[in-house]
Parts: C-alpha cells; sequence; structure tokens
C-alpha cells in the first residue's frame, strides 16, 4: 500500500515545477555535455563524459523520487483542516516558556520542512510534541542538541 504525502499546495507546486526543470531542461543539458565529451574524448580523455554519465544518474533518480512522491501526494485542503488539534497544514503559535518568547511553526510533510522559515515537519522533535495538541497544552520537548524546550500552545490557524 503506497503511503499519502499530505502536501501544501505550494509544495505540490514546487516538487512538480523541479521534476518539470529536471525533465525539460536538465536532462537535455546533460546529453548535450554527454555527447561533446563523446566527441572529444579521444582528444581529452573521458573524465568529462563520467561525470556527465554520474550527473545523469542522479538527475533521473531524483525524478523518479519526484514522480513518486507526486504520484502519491494528496493537497491538503484548507477549508477542511481542523483546528482544534494541531496537525498537518496548521500554523501553530507556542509561547517557549523558557525564554519567554513567541514562536510560529507550520506543521508539514518531511519533505516540504524548512525549519529556517518556521516549516517543520510533524516528524520532527518539536513537530511530535506538538502533532495532536490543543490550545493552552503544554509540551517539553528534548532536542537532539540536549535542550529540553518547554512550549505552551497559544493558537492554530490554517497555514
Amino acid at each position: 500500500m503506497k503511503e499519502i504525502i499530505n502536501l501544501t499546495q505550494e509544495g505540490y507546486d514546487k516538487l512538480k515545477n523541479e521534476l518539470e526543470y529536471l525533465r525539460d531542461i536538465k536532462l537535455k543539458e546533460i546529453s548535450e555535455r554527454i555527447q561533446e565529451a563523446k566527441d572529444f574524448a579521444e582528444d581529452f580523455g573521458n573524465l568529462e563524459y563520467e561525470e556527465a554519465k554520474n550527473e545523469q544518474a542522479m538527475v533521473l533518480a531524483r525524478i523518479n523520487e519526484l514522480e513518486a512522491q507526486l504520484s502519491n501526494a494528496r493537497i491538503i485542503d484548507k477549508d477542511k483542516i481542523e483546528l482544534s488539534r494541531v496537525g498537518i497544514g496548521c500554523k501553530v503559535v507556542v509561547k517557549d516558556l523558557n525564554k519567554k518568547t513567541i514562536k510560529e511553526y507550520t506543521i508539514l510533510e518531511p519533505i516540504e520542512a524548512d525549519p529556517i522559515n518556521g516549516k517543520i515537519s510533524f516528524q520532527s522533535p518539536v513537530g511530535k510534541a506538538l502533532y495532536g495538541k490543543q490550545v493552552g497544552d503544554e509540551v517539553n520537548v528534548h532536542t537532539p542538541g540536549g535542550q529540553t524546550l518547554r512550549l505552551k500552545v497559544i493558537s492554530i490557524e490554517r497555514a
């Protein structure tokens, strides 16, 4: 059974655009490099050819990965996001009880995670701790760096 990947429209479009770029542009560029390297192989050796073939293999692997992800993707309907509990597609505002600061996280699938911009995976330590929580709930999060965060859910919104 295939595992469904819940993506935002933005995340789906980003993956689709990457796939189209790799198929329509990058593979053609690599094919041209391979052909040029074949033409000049006698004069310059085959290092350029080998590098281009390796890059082609990596791009083809990424294309296969993207195709699989998109075929298993379901776009999150923002209007159907339940706001009584933290879940995928929610923006959750929390108070860091240790530092007395406010933080905002958007809970997403791992492939859409971008922690620098507050987009975290529901499988990350903070995402796991917040998932399923309600406004007013407090959680302790043990980070891989050895810190313990104390967070209180202030609000839950649609991302």
